[in-house]
């Protein structure tokens, strides 16, 4: 649905930027760079990760609670709520001016008709905020609705959120069609689990994201 302009990760280090300019002067001295708290960030995302599949869950973390760990390592002071959400809009902000939709992905949709179309995302963005990027670019229109993983601790990569959204609107594996660009988790799990997968990796767009 989506494409970025950027790599993935300088999205992480925008907010670890916002955090490094917005906090400057409440920074513990372990974290007074922008390189620094990126680290953290990383460091944290992986602990939650693992904490996440120690409970039984897929390795999944929402972006509130990484954040909020890391303003509270970051600063002297332990921060407030709203200055976490804070951050986080401003990471919103910058997916929206750093995402653009595929071109093409309506034409492809149309081609596989559906009583209900959805989106499943393996995303740390959890339903509402993924919905507003969504609508931001008019995406909405074409995809009113959909899963995220950190909502559910389920992902496309371990095929769990595929037997949920099954259990979920009472539809078998044959029944559903999943498109996707990642050959792991949008082709080959699904297709392990009954579904028709369609591999989407327009070349104009692929050869973009790898530059």
């Amino acid at each position: 649905l989506l494409r970025r302009k950027c790599h993935p990760e300088a999205v992480k280090f925008a907010t670890a930027l916002r955090i490094f300019l917005r906090f400057h002067a409440d920074l513990s001295a372990n974290f007074i760079t922008p390189a620094t708290i990126y680290d953290r960030r990383n460091a944290i995302e992986a602990q939650l990760a693992r904490r996440a599949e120690e409970a039984s869950h897929d390795g999944e973390y929402r972006l509130m609670d990484v954040l909020r760990v890391l303003l509270c390592d970051v600063l002297k002071t332990p921060p407030k709520e709203e200055d976490v959400l804070d951050v986080a809009e401003g990471e919103l902000s910058f997916e929206m001016a750093m995402t653009f939709p595929d071109p093409d992905i309506q034409a492809v949709l149309e081609e596989y008709p559906a009583e209900k179309t959805l989106y499943l995302s393996d995303f740390y963005m959890g339903s509402e905020m993924l919905g507003r990027l969504l609508a931001y670019h008019g995406l909405d229109k074409i995809v009113p609705e959909g899963l995220v993983s950190c909502d559910l601790m389920l992902n496309k990569r371990s095929g769990r959120l595929f037997s949920h959204v099954h259990k979920l609107y009472g539809v078998t594996p044959q029944q559903h069609v999943h498109i996707g660009d990642n050959l792991d988790a949008d082709v080959e799990t699904p297709r392990r689990l009954g579904v028709t997968a369609i591999s989407y990796v327009p070349e104009e767009a692929h050869t973009a994201r790898g530059m």
